[in-house]
């Protein structure tokens, strides 16, 4: 889990807990939660609208090429 073995981990929650306290912890780490989820939404979508963008792309260039071929074909007439 992202390079941290289960010492760190520990050692991390310790300082957490110490630092923000009992209370606070668990609306600190649910806060924490909900925004790397939204941040794992962007980044899907970010990742969707890039390969709707190459798709796009890839078939404007074979859109290309066929009208190159049918006037290629219409010329030889």
């Amino acid at each position: 889990m992202f390079g941290i073995d289960g010492a760190k981990l520990i050692v991390i929650a310790a300082v957490a807990l110490v630092v923000i306290g009992p209370r606070d912890l668990q609306r600190t780490l649910a806060k924490l939660g909900k925004t790397i989820g939204n941040l794992r939404r962007m980044a899907a979508q970010v990742r969707s609208q890039f390969d709707e963008l190459i798709k796009d792309t890839e078939l404007d260039k074979v859109r290309n090429e066929l009208r190159s071929v049918r006037d290629d074909i219409r010329g030889d007439r």
